[in-house]
This record gives structure tokens, sequence and C-alpha cells, in this order.
């Protein structure tokens, strides 16, 4: 698998991450958002309870629960701040891995242009947000904000007048506000909910270790540096020496720069080029897997491990069988690997032809005089092993689109066939390319995912799981090294290996 400068050297970093911390928290961005989601939640609603609607009690009551009640309301001001700021940074990183890693194309469109309307519904939720403080921060967005709905044609209404004339500013305005920045939360859960639509059991818990370490950094901010307003807006004033929120407000310097017609193209110009980013540049899909519905039993286990809900169940004749939804199919195998009647075909790779390959390489791997003889199973998508072990001898290697593809049959061929070891090597683990091929294979291999794989008897000092992303090289190869010399040792002791 080819890849760009940038993905290697993006791959390097996270692969330092992974040496140095078995909890990467760049391979759980999503699960880290949700989570930040639920923060804010929590916050506003306590924040709420407090919070009055009115021109005249806005400002002061945000300023009772931020200063009367520092040891709780204040708190949870600062918690609300730092996990909208942080939602948006950890849905940015988010999206520049989804890009950097070029897990966007095809069938993760759908996900792609739903996390960019989520983007920004996130943004207007906390712009409104800030507007319901009432200080010089929340009059300057509101009046640049208007500056921008003004010079839209299809408006033709003053917008900007309300904040220009104190009297004509009315208490209807906080609760519109409200109403707008409560009603965002729902619709941002609605586009989530779109979003992880077609994503089969996604995770939405980081893991303890790294929830716990989010926990406390916000709340180490919260009380380190705790949130506070600038001034009380004044509309008979400019207000100056205003406090930006790089997260929130990053379009208003941009009025020194450019008129509100440029913002609006620049923004509707780069939001539509990031939405179109899975059909730019895209090359041939694969084929997407098909089922012969002859052999099929209707098993379900193809369906419960399709990454991608791609699979569902359909009564044909009498019978249920399984039924592909192109779009959705990654052509990954996953389902292959599911199948023990050989129902699931991956597009024009015919499972008889996989085993005629296998058996071929075992063949070949007998007519090497010299011990010991491994073959391995590898995922494209993981560690170069075709490249690294391609020359080397006493290797055989079948390269597989996902490591989640090995049929139990396909382990028993290998080991029926005298050779000495079997290594299979993917992606790291919890970054699987089809998100839990090799998850699902290592549970297989342990007995605790149908349809199980049984080496039987010694076989299973024959086998080795390797697990490391593109970048991680040297650690692949020593381990490779350390598993032929064992099978080594064992062949000089003449024990069965």
């Amino acid at each position: 698998m080819e890849r760009g400068r940038a993905e290697r050297l993006y791959i390097r970093l996270e692969s330092l991450m992974n040496r140095e911390s078995p909890f990467n928290p760049f391979l759980h961005l999503g699960a880290i958002g949700i989570l930040l989601l639920w923060v804010i939640l929590f916050s506003g609603i306590y924040l709420f309870i407090f919070y009055e609607i009115s021109l005249e009690g806005a400002y002061s009551s945000v300023e009772y629960v931020t200063n009367r009640q520092w040891w709780l309301g204040g708190i949870m001001r600062s918690l609300h701040r730092y996990a909208s700021d942080g939602l948006v940074l950890v849905t940015l990183l988010h999206a520049f891995r989804v890009f950097i890693l070029k897990r966007y194309y095809f069938w993760r469109a759908f996900v792609w242009v739903t996390g960019v309307a989520t983007l920004w519904l996130i943004w207007i939720s906390g712009i409104f947000g800030y507007l319901m403080v009432w200080d010089t921060k929340a009059q300057l967005i509101a009046f640049l904000s208007a500056r921008l709905l003004e010079s839209l044609p299809v408006l033709g209404i003053p917008v900007g007048l309300n904040f220009a004339v104190e009297r004509l500013l009315s208490d209807q305005f906080f609760y519109i506000v409200l109403f707008i920045h409560f009603s965002s939360i729902v619709v941002i859960t609605l586009l989530l909910a779109l979003h992880l639509d077609r994503i089969s059991l996604p995770e939405i818990t980081p893991p303890r270790p790294i929830l716990w370490g989010v926990l406390l950094v916000l709340l180490g901010m919260a009380i380190a540096r705790p949130a506070v307003s600038d001034a009380m807006a004044d509309l008979k004033r400019l207000p100056v020496d205003i406090t930006l929120d790089v997260f929130y407000m990053f379009v208003y310097p941009l009025f020194n720069h450019l008129s509100e017609a440029m913002i609006w193209a620049l923004l509707v110009g780069l939001t539509a080029l990031v939405a179109a980013v899975p059909w730019l540049g895209r090359g041939r899909r694969d084929e997407p897997a098909r089922v012969v519905e002859t052999l099929c039993v209707g098993c379900e286990l193809c369906m419960k491990d399709c990454p991608y809900t791609a699979i569902q169940m359909k009564e044909k004749e009498g019978l249920v069988v399984a039924e592909i939804t192109d779009k959705r199919c990654a052509a990954c195998g996953i389902c292959m690997g599911a199948c023990e009647y050989s129902a699931v075909e991956l597009g024009t790779l015919r499972e008889e032809a996989i085993y005629e390959r296998i058996e071929a390489l075992c063949d070949g791997l007998k007519e090497e005089t010299e011990a010991p003889r491994v073959m391995v199973f590898a995922c494209r998508w993981g560690v170069e092993a075709e490249r690294l072990l391609g020359d080397k001898k006493g290797v055989a290697l079948l390269s597989l689109e996902c490591i989640g593809m090995v049929q139990s049959r396909m382990v028993d061929v290998v080991l029926h066939k005298g050779v000495d070891g079997l290594v299979f090597a993917g992606c790291r683990e919890g970054d699987c390319a089809y998100r839990r091929g090799n998850t699902y294979f290592t549970q297989r291999l342990e007995g605790i995912r149908p349809p199980v794989i049984k080496p039987g008897g010694p076989a299973g000092k024959r086998i080795r799981t390797l697990w490391f992303s593109a970048e991680e090289k040297e650690a692949f190869l020593e381990e490779f090294g350390a598993f032929m010399e064992g099978l080594e040792k064992e062949e000089e002791k003449g024990e069965p290996v």
C-alpha cells in the first residue's frame, strides 16, 4: 500500500505515542468528543437553573453563578467553557486524522459529510452560548453577526439596529438565543446519530484511563484558570479590549480585512470544498462482496461482523439469507472470515482461488532446504510485511485486504501442509483500517468468537500474531526474528513445534 510523505510522518508520530503509552488518545478522538458533549450537557443544565432570561438579568445571573458559587457554579461554568473548546479541538483533530489516513472515500463519504455538518452546528451552538452571557464579547459577536446576516440579499432586515439602539433590544432576544443554543444541541445529537448510523458497534466511551484523564485535565483548567466574563455589554459604547476565543470567534477578526460578501464566500467555499473531499481525486472502487444465496444458512455472523452495517438479513422463499448493500460495502472481506459455508465472495476474488494460492505457497516452502519455514498472512494496510519479508528465505507471504478475512480452514490447510510456523500480521490493535478486523480475528483464535479457529495440540506454538503500524518496521522485524529463532530452537531440541 503506497502512502504519501504526510501520511507516513503522521503514522510515525502515532507510533511514538503508541510506544510510550498503551492508551493513545488519537485512537479514541470520536469517543473523547462524545465524552465532552456529556460534560457540556450536564454543566449546561446546572448553569441554566440559575440563568435569568432577560436583558437586565442575563449578565448578573451569570456573574452570580460564577462568583458567588465559585466552589460549584464557577467550576461548572469553566467546565462548560473548556469542554466546548475541547470539543472543537477534538473534532478538528479527528477530521485531520481521517483526512491524513485517507479514511473518507466511498462508503465513508456519508460519515465525512455528516461530520462536517456537525462541526458547523457545534460552532453555531457555541456562538449563541457566548451571546447568553451578554458581556462586551457577546456584544461584539452580536453586532458583527448582524452585519453578516444583513449582507444576505434574501434577508432584507436591518438586524444590526437591535444592537445599535438600546431601547430596541428586548428580553425576546434572549429567549431566541436560548432556544437556538438548546435546539442546536438536539440537532447535533441527531447528526451524530446519522454520523454513527453506518458504523457497527461505534466506540462512544473512551477507555477509562483516557476518560478520567480528560476529566482531570478539564477540572484542573477550571480551577487554575476559571472562565470569567468581560464587562457587561453597553450598547452606548463600542466594545474594546475583547478577549477572543480562537475556537469560536475565528471569523470575526476577518472583518478587519474582508467585506461581509467576501467572508461569506470564504466560509461557503471552504465548507463546500471540505465536504467534497471524498469525491476529489479518488480512484477506482473495489468491487463489493456478494452473497451466494444457495450456500447461505442465515447464521447472521457476517452481519454481526460487518464494520459498516452493509449486511442485513432478508427472507427469500421461506429462508433467511444475507443481503449486502453495495454502497456501504468496504470490500474488506471480514464477512468472508465470518462465514464457514463459502457463502461470501469478495468481488472477483473467489474463495477457491485463495485456497489454491495458499496451497501453492505452502508447496513452495516444502522445497526450501533450510528450516524453519513460515507462512505469513499479512494485511496490506498494516506494516509493509510484503516489502520487508519478500526476499527472506523460508518465508511465504499472502497479502490480504484485512486480516479479519482469514478463515479457520485457511489455518488448517497451512498447518496440515507441514509448515513450521504461521504468522498473522496486521494493523496495530485499536487502529484497524476496517475498525475491528484484527480484533475479531484474535477473538476467533482465542476461541471466544465464532467461527472459532482451533489450531489444536502443540500448534499454538507455531502461530504468532504481530500487530504493527506501517512505520513500526524495526519492531515488526524484531518480533518476527524472535519467532523464527524460537522455531529453530524447538526444532534443534527435536520437539514438535
